[in-house]
């Protein structure tokens, strides 16, 4: 935490990669990014971080994962299977959505990553054009209620043979809303 405040790279990256070294990107994924993710989150909130120190952060855990999804992805493809990782229009959090893109590539499937503020329009066409057969976003940022559920109902109506996996703060305060085939 401290290396991260301090914008030391060198110091970061090393006790990044030696957790991932010794336990496995998973591992370190959930027991340390998360955490410190979230610990990031609450204090640049509180006014403690900047904006720079979390951007640091973030741009080198980007690079980790993105790094890590490169290096399984030519190997391990094991199916033609296809998902499909996006951030809807207006959303920048992308870290959680990188690593569940590392996480389908390291179990052989085939992934197309458009990253952050993709228009549903191209999600729709992307996905036609390639025939695939998983989408799966995160919706963070505050929307209203109706845009969300007009979104969702928007893609499940455009690709509806494709299987729709969701995560993010919406759709933890959205969950009794959301179509059951989602």
């Amino acid at each position: 935490f401290v290396a991260a405040m301090n914008l030391d790279k060198d110091a970061f990256s090393k006790k990044i990669n030696e957790t991932i070294e010794s336990r496995g990107l998973e591992w370190t994924f959930e027991n340390l990014i998360v955490p410190f993710q979230k610990r990031m989150g609450l204090l640049w909130q509180a006014g403690t971080v900047t904006p720079a120190q979390e951007h640091f952060s973030s741009n080198l855990l980007r690079e980790v994962l993105i790094n890590a999804a490169i290096g399984v992805a030519s190997s391990s493809k094991t199916t033609n299977k296809k998902i499909l990782f996006f951030l809807p229009e207006g959303e920048f959090h992308e870290i959680g959505l990188l690593y569940f893109n590392y996480v389908a590539s390291s179990e052989g499937f085939h992934t197309i990553y458009l990253g952050q503020n993709v228009p549903i329009a191209d999600v729709v066409e992307v996905a036609t054009k390639q025939g695939i057969e998983f989408l799966f976003s995160s919706f963070t940022i505050s929307l209203p209620q109706e845009v969300f559920l007009a979104t969702l109902d928007s893609l499940q109506s455009s690709v509806p043979k494709a299987k729709i996996f969701l995560t993010g703060y919406q759709v933890e305060q959205n969950s009794s809303n959301i179509p059951s085939k989602i």
